[in-house]
């Protein structure tokens, strides 16, 4: 019999040992993270729901206890009631004659810097121990009232008056607030207590404080600034007299007369400034240099740049008439010399006299050009010389000049510091005389508009926004409770956990059976819930590699009891009904199972034909459907892995072929065996099993990495017993699954 199969698309294919494409979107390596993004923002909304479904318990208990403690903490909670006084605060107060305020006014556009100022006022210390001064506040009852116990020390020694204090004033600060709306110049003084006279008595206290203390603040301000003026006139007149003597003294020693432009002169007269003629002379010889230097500059580029020139290329010979009168007249010799030589020789007189004309014609363009020359160079000396002679009177210049400013800098210095002490003089002099005039007659620019009345109600505590609260802490801690529990659980139940923490694609997912229920019962009715799947992973499979459905397919797992053989059962059967002719071989030679499921006989099998003992048509065993054969395991042999070589299992495949469209290879699990490794290497396709309820990230992820360090053809993980319900994927994954099952319940007659 030729060596073929058929593949999905009907094409006969020969097997010769080597294996096909691995997986629909190829093997995908299992020792990376696989949490990459698809790309994009998008909420996984099965996800969340199966989460929330897991965590239930501990999520109702969180919140109830937080619900708890916020009822409880409501109960127990002190009743405060809130006293509130309002005043309005304007920025400034009306004048009552036109003088200006000893406090600088404040300009318009900075208002919210004047009313944080009076917000720091109104929060500061000193006024807090005004209002207990005057409301008599310095005891141990107001403490007691506050809720506080008073305090150990006695209240006459000095240091227990200051305990005392400190407490007092701590305590109006801690329970007092103010609130000034960015909008509004009307201030809410409030004060918070257990007893509501107590909490109007101190609103009120603070509005009264602050107004009376604004009131003394500004006489006491007033007081000041006369106090302070009067002391000020007095040395301010006596340095104003020394700075005029000390002025005049030295322009007296120095013979210079105090000029208008320097300040005004004590006597009254204005002359000019002395030294004028001096500096109006090193400015005139400045600039005379100045104009000099320019034309030896000149000279010297233009001597420079015909220095070194042929005379005949200078533009200047170049552009002069008498050069080009001789150009022209020798041009026209040339051209009767160059006729003449036509007729007679070189020594022909005429030719002689020709030449000697041009020769003279040469030498007095010569003579010409070497004069035009020598003139830019006579030039260009006549400019050095006279840029030099300005040099020592430019320099004679400036030393008087400056003797004479040196003098009349310390004039000018002594002059300034008369009219600075004049002008402080006469403005500390006029600031007096308001001042005096209008000491104590401004308004006031606080008012109280609402004083405070007895609080009627508390306003602590809130019952329904201390269960909010309550209620917010509690989702809180639950979410972050159920977010720290799943980052530390590896678990892998969903679909979409196979993708995103193994990155290996996802051939299907096998519903759970509900207690009670048989899975090979399940397996065999065409419409139960349990072959609709299996049908989804024929379908995968038949599109799992560019040549179709694998002639040899692995199912194995990382541990026993994950499904792996009730799926190689059901995939057997679902390729037999669509007319493969296929092999089931359980090459698990540790704890075979297929043939108490099915069930069947464990005679020579698999074992036999691997030791030559037996041919392969001998003892597989035939079922009820025509196009499935069984081979079970044979007798156990001491070390299965001696039986699994590359020949042994080549040769089986290729036997098997030689009659069968598909083998389906029920091995053994990865972990803890190399027999799973060395059958998936000779595999042409390889899926791998995974628990929903028991499988976790770190023990797969060890498994798929040894399978790919033996180069198995992976082609994805397959799922099983997956409660989409509980998973949080009840509308798609469990869409059509109307029934569940359970392997935990046989363990003994599954893998």
């Amino acid at each position: 019999m030729t060596d073929t199969s058929v593949n999905a698309t009907g094409e006969d294919r020969p097997w010769n040992g080597t294996r096909s494409y691995a997986g629909r979107s190829g093997y995908v390596d299992a020792g990376g993270d696989g949490d990459a993004d698809e790309g994009g923002f998008s909420i996984n909304v099965p996800l969340i729901l199966g989460t929330l479904r897991r965590n239930a318990v501990p999520i109702a208990a969180i919140i109830a206890v937080c619900l708890l403690l916020g009822i409880v903490k409501t109960l127990l909670s002190t009743r405060i009631y809130r006293g509130s006084s309002v005043v309005q605060i304007e920025q400034q107060s009306a004048n009552i004659v036109d003088t200006q305020s000893i406090e600088s006014a404040t300009p318009i556009a900075d208002s919210s810097r004047f009313l944080q100022t009076q917000l720091a006022i109104l929060n500061s210390r000193s006024l807090s121990e005004r209002v207990a001064e005057r409301l008599k506040l310095f005891n141990n009852s107001f403490l007691v009232q506050m809720g506080g116990s008073g305090i150990s020390a006695d209240p006459k020694s000095p240091q227990g008056q200051q305990t005392l204090r400190d407490a007092v004033v701590g305590q109006l600060r801690a329970h007092m607030s103010v609130d000034l709306p960015g909008n509004s110049r009307a201030a809410t003084l409030s004060f918070d207590s257990p007893d509501p006279k107590l909490s109007a008595t101190i609103a009120n206290g603070y509005a009264d404080a602050y107004i009376a203390n604004n009131l003394e603040r500004k006489f006491d301000s007033s007081a000041y600034a006369r106090s302070f003026l009067a002391q000020q006139l007095v040395t301010t007149r006596q340095r104003l007299e020394d700075s005029e003597r000390n002025a005049i003294n030295y322009a007296r020693d120095n013979g210079l007369i105090m000029s208008a432009g320097g300040g005004s002169a004590t006597n009254g007269t204005d002359t000019t400034a002395s030294g004028s003629l001096t500096t109006n002379t090193l400015m005139q010889l400045n600039s005379a240099y100045g104009d000099a230097r320019t034309e030896r500059i000149k000279a010297e580029q233009r001597w420079q740049a015909i220095q070194k020139m042929p005379l005949m290329d200078i533009p200047d010979v170049m552009s002069n008439a008498a050069i080009q009168s001789m150009l022209q007249k020798k041009a026209d010799l040339r051209a009767q010399l160059q006729e003449q030589k036509q007729r007679y020789k070189s020594d022909h007189p005429t030719i002689v006299q020709l030449n000697a004309q041009i020769a003279e014609i040469d030498a007095q363009m010569t003579r010409m050009a070497t004069d035009i020359k020598n003139g830019f160079y006579q030039t260009y000396q006549v400019a050095l010389k006279q840029e030099n002679s300005f040099v020592d009177s430019v320099s004679n210049a400036r030393g008087d000049a400056l003797k004479e400013q040196g003098k009349e800098i310390q004039l000018n210095i002594l002059r300034r510091e008369v009219d600075t002490n004049r002008t402080l003089y006469d403005g500390l002099l006029q600031r007096f005389k308001e001042l005096s005039a209008v000491a104590g007659i401004e308004s006031n620019n606080l008012s109280v508009i609402d004083r405070a009345d007895v609080p009627k109600s508390p306003i602590q505590p809130k019952p329904l926004v201390n269960i909010a609260v309550a209620l917010l802490v509690g989702v809180a801690l639950a979410g972050l409770f159920v977010i720290g529990r799943e980052m530390l659980d590896d678990a892998i139940r969903t679909p979409e956990d196979v993708r995103r923490k193994l990155g290996v694609p996802v051939l299907g997912t096998i519903p759970v059976l509900k207690g009670g229920q048989s899975a090979i019962d399940e397996i065999n009715d065409p419409r139960s819930g349990l072959s609709e799947a299996y049908y989804s992973l024929r379908t995968a499979l038949e599109f799992s590699t560019p040549e179709g459905l694998p002639r040899v397919l692995t199912f194995t797992s990382s541990r026993p009891s994950e499904g792996k053989s009730t799926s190689a059962i059901a995939t057997a059967q679902n390729l037999a009904r669509i007319g493969k002719k296929v092999l089931l071989v359980d090459a698990d030679l540790r704890l075979p199972s297929l043939h108490r499921q099915l069930p069947f006989k464990n005679n020579g099998g698999f074992v036999s034909v691997l030791t030559n003992q037996n041919p392969l048509e001998t003892v597989v065993q035939k079922s009820d459907n025509s196009n499935m054969d069984f081979l079970s395991s044979g007798p156990l042999p001491p070390n299965p892995t001696d039986l699994l070589t590359n020949y042994a299992l080549q040769r089986f495949f290729q036997s098997a072929l030689e009659h069968y469209d598909i083998l389906i290879v029920d091995s053994p699990p990865v972990m803890g065996f190399a027999d799973s490794l060395q059958i998936s290497s000779m595999a042409e396709g390889v899926v791998f099993v995974i628990d929903s309820n028991v499988g976790h990230r770190g023990a797969t992820k060890i498994a798929l990495r040894r399978l790919a360090a033996s180069h198995a053809p992976l082609l994805g993980i397959l799922l099983t017993k997956f409660d989409a319900e509980a998973s949080g994927y009840g509308y798609g994954y469990g869409y059509g699954y109307s029934y569940s099952y359970s392997y935990g319940n046989q363990p003994s007659k599954a893998s």
